[in-house]
């Protein structure tokens, strides 16, 4: 029997959630509006502000309660063995102060090389680990922050924090004071830092903080999928932790994704190019990614599922709800299709 497959796609109903649709001149989804029309609605039993992070572990079978495993996971995409003191992913970002608020700037995660990196983590070690932090990087652009002291703290990723104001969303719980101060204390250093001086001389945006989420360690997967693919190291880390027999990076489309999938079992495929454009609010970019989606993934994996190359495909659109869609469904064809707005709008009260 073929396999089964579920496309997470974070950020697949915003921005448009609560907005009146007569604000907007969506395009036309050919295989979205297919798939949504047919399907069968699926709740997922998640509180009304979850990360996409905390939404992809449930498809696992994890519980979104408490402190996401964050450095644990991405760490375990690359095959490292994380310390045992507390540790977070740390991604560099640029905050931007606003005229009410903070917050995390529309070009991050920041683009950062090689020499960069080690130079800040170098002079970070230098000047802080004698206070018992210490900063490192298991790839350029992915920095972690480790504490010699295990501290008891509550964060948010960065899906959540991106473009919205950090009051309210900085590390909070028992020992997230001690967090705080060293994040205030890190923008100043970085703010002088050598580098960022010479990343603004070259019209580069200067690396003046860092974002630490996910020192989880509870709730790791378990549950075994014959195949996941994903760009970001978290979604992949858990594949490799549920021991998925195949954990790659996302293929060119769904057209040469289709060859790959396993011949039956569970195959999990994770779309993120909309998480950006939705929690920034780019209405415009937003759309223009949807159609790019539409027309490289969603519509191949649609003809897999005619030619009986996938026996079902559950889509899972970042938010408390998906859609499963089974070859029989596609026979349901006076099922009325309706345009991207109609869509939304329903499912933001959901």
């Amino acid at each position: 029997m073929p396999a089964r497959l579920t496309v997470f796609v974070p950020g697949l109903f915003g921005p448009l959630t609560g907005i009146h649709p007569e604000m907007l001149e969506p395009p036309r989804l050919t295989a979205l509006e297919r798939w949504w029309s047919l399907g069968r609605p699926m709740s997922l039993q998640l509180p009304v502000v979850s990360a996409p992070e905390q939404m992809f572990l449930l498809l696992f079978g994890v519980p979104c309660e408490g402190e996401l495993p964050g450095a644990r996971l991405s760490l375990a995409a690359q095959g490292i063995e994380p310390p045992s003191a507390s540790l977070w992913r740390a991604d560099p970002v640029y905050a931007r102060a606003g005229t009410v608020d903070v917050h995390i700037d529309d070009r991050a995660v920041l683009p950062v090389t090689a020499q960069e990196s080690e130079t800040l983590c170098r002079d970070f070690n230098r000047d802080f680990d004698a206070r018992g932090w210490r900063l490192w990087a298991s790839r350029p652009g992915q920095w972690y922050l480790q504490s010699t002291q295990p501290l008891q703290v509550t964060t948010v990723p960065l899906s959540i924090a991106l473009g919205r104001g950090l009051e309210g969303i900085m590390p909070s719980g028992p020992d997230g004071a001690r967090l705080r101060a060293l994040l205030n204390e890190l923008q100043m250093w970085l703010f002088e830092h050598p580098l960022n001086q010479a990343r603004e001389a070259q019209g580069c945006p200067p690396i003046n903080s860092i974002w630490p989420w996910g020192a989880g360690e509870a709730g790791l997967p378990r549950k075994h999928w014959r195949a996941l693919w994903a760009v970001d190291d978290f979604y992949r880390g858990a594949g490799k932790v549920a021991g998925a027999d195949l954990v790659a990076t996302v293929p060119a489309d769904g057209t040469a994704l289709v060859p790959a999938l396993p011949a039956s079992g569970e195959a999990m495929l994770v779309l993120d190019s909309l998480l950006r454009p939705a929690a920034l609010g780019d209405v415009g970019q937003w759309y223009d990614t949807l159609q790019q989606l539409d027309r490289d993934w969603f519509a191949p994996l649609l003809d897999a599922l005619v030619q009986r190359r996938v026996q079902a495909i559950h889509l899972a659109g970042g938010a408390r709800h998906g859609f499963v869609l089974r070859r029989g469904d596609l026979w349901r064809i006076w099922r009325r299709r309706h345009p991207l707005t109609r869509f939304v709008t329903t499912a933001s009260g959901l």
